[in-house]
């Protein structure tokens, strides 16, 4: 007759699963509580329905806003994850199901604390300070359970900061060990580096690769690691391509025509000669504004690496 199982073991067996449990509840409702930051203007026509899992299913009664929101779905999953700091949200879907609030399971901050309490708690002057948050909510239910998830949350923040956990270098949301800024700022900056390349480029269209690495690394410190030579000269061939699109095809004398000359040349304006401007339009005709008819003996003679427009 086999021996029964003590009870200690079979709670040390099942403590992993109810604290990642716990850790799943309150990364919805921390979504929840960000919900105006992660769909801006849009928060107020965007309803959460519901969570499934790794999904989260939304909602809204304005279908012209749910074509527009369809392919930028994948990109508020990042926003998400990044913002809270965990990968919570595989994938998010529209609901047939209309809902005004997302029903949950009840947190018991007493429950977490249960489960760790050899490892954190909060104090008196915390609880405290989170009774003051919610003592604008004049119905005690509601603020009761807004309550128990903010303890649940200032936990949780308690709990990662133990593990090494610190704040972002650029805002509060709290980063892992091995990271110095937050999956969300990590993507502002990028979009930031960017700008930043562009308009060194437009300012001095001849600025050598080296020293626009070197302005970029000290501007956005953050993503040094990320300021390639080939991503600088990326955002070059962007910047040069756009300027084509605007500059008219026999156009030789703008501005903006002898900017796109300096910028592809690297060149500044004074060394410019009417054979190099000729020259370098000649390469970019196929880009240019009013292009030419192509015959298929000039359309397979099209510089390496540049668009062809048909």
């Amino acid at each position: 007759m086999s021996q029964p199982t003590p009870i200690k073991d079979i709670l040390a067996s099942s403590l992993p699963d109810i604290d990642k449990t716990l850790r799943q509840k309150m990364f919805q409702q921390e979504i929840l509580r960000h919900w105006d930051e992660i769909f801006g203007k849009l928060a107020d026509k965007i309803m959460p329905v519901r969570f499934d899992g790794d999904m989260l299913f939304i909602n809204s009664n304005d279908n012209s806003l749910k074509d527009m929101l369809k392919y930028s779905l994948p990109n508020l999953v990042g926003k998400i994850n990044g913002l809270i700091g965990s990968q919570v949200i595989a994938q998010i879907k529209f609901s047939g199901k209309i809902g005004t609030e997302v029903i949950l399971p009840k947190k018991n901050p007493a429950s977490i604390e249960n489960v760790n309490a050899q490892e954190i708690s909060l104090t008196a002057e915390e609880i405290a300070e989170l009774e003051t948050k919610v003592a604008d909510i004049e119905n005690p239910t509601m603020r009761q359970q807004r309550l128990e998830d903010l303890e649940v949350f200032a936990l949780a923040q308690k709990k990662k900061m133990r593990r090494g956990w610190h704040k972002c270098a650029l805002c509060n949301v709290l980063c892992r060990p091995e990271e110095i800024i937050c999956g969300v700022c990590v993507v502002k900056e990028r979009d930031r580096m960017q700008r930043e390349i562009r308009r060194i480029f437009y300012d001095a269209p001849e600025t050598p690769f080296r020293a626009v690495q070197e302005k970029i690394c000290e501007s956005v410190p953050y993503l040094k690691s990320e300021c390639t030579l080939e991503k600088i000269e990326s955002a070059r061939m962007d910047l040069i391509l756009q300027t084509a699109a605007r500059v008219s095809y026999g156009d030789m004398t703008s501005e903006r025509a002898k900017f796109l000359v300096s910028l592809a040349r690297q060149l500044p304006a004074e060394k410019l000669t009417p054979a190099i401007i000729s020259r370098t339009l000649h390469e970019f005709r196929f880009n240019l504004a009013d292009l030419p008819k192509l015959d298929a003996q000039e359309f397979n003679k099209l510089p390496k690496g540049l668009s062809r427009k048909k």
